[in-house]
């Protein structure tokens, strides 16, 4: 019965740690090079086509040099904060992978880890939420409308930033 249901559990520990990483992997190098580590998905490059993209978006919405500083300065600590999640969640994961390993299995451990890992991702998600909310805060109503459009055009891979509906490419 005890191994039974340490099987279980471990072979859900499995599943979850394989479905935290799917994201992860369909997001890896594409056309171009993509965000990952392929052809092109170097930093420098992420960095470059970050900041044509920003440049873009600048451009769309049509900022106030005031909105451009508030954005970019907030933009920085949140990207940090966000680079710390990731880090984090990562040495999580591969300790949760490492105790799985194991011969004996130390279920208490691996459970402790994984509520660890549950409470990073949200607190990750309040950050996200933070994000939004600090640049609907900075934009107008019809600004951040735009803005939403445009996010989730660049989402659904429409390009750096897609293009809003019935506008020609720029």
């Amino acid at each position: 019965m005890r191994t039974h249901r340490a099987r279980i559990i471990c072979s859900a520990t499995i599943l979850a740690l394989m479905l935290t990483t799917l994201p992860a992997l369909a997001w890896g190098p594409g056309p171009g090079g993509g965000p990952g580590r392929g052809p092109g998905g170097d930093h420098e490059a992420r960095q470059a086509r970050r900041e044509a993209r920003m440049e873009k978006m600048e451009i769309l919405l049509d900022l106030t040099p005031e909105q451009k500083e508030q954005l970019q300065t907030f933009r920085s600590s949140h990207r940090a904060q966000a680079a710390t999640f990731h880090k984090d969640m990562q040495a999580l994961r591969q300790e949760i992978g490492d105790e799985i390993q194991k011969p004996e299995l130390d279920m208490a451990k691996i459970s402790g880890l994984q509520t660890r890992l549950k409470d990073l991702q949200a607190r990750q998600a309040d950050h996200r939420m933070e994000g939004i909310l600090n640049v609907r805060k900075t934009l107008t109503p019809a600004q951040f409308t735009k803005f939403m459009v445009l996010a989730r055009d660049g989402r659904r891979g429409l390009g750096p930033m897609g293009q809003l509906a019935g506008q020609p490419g720029q």
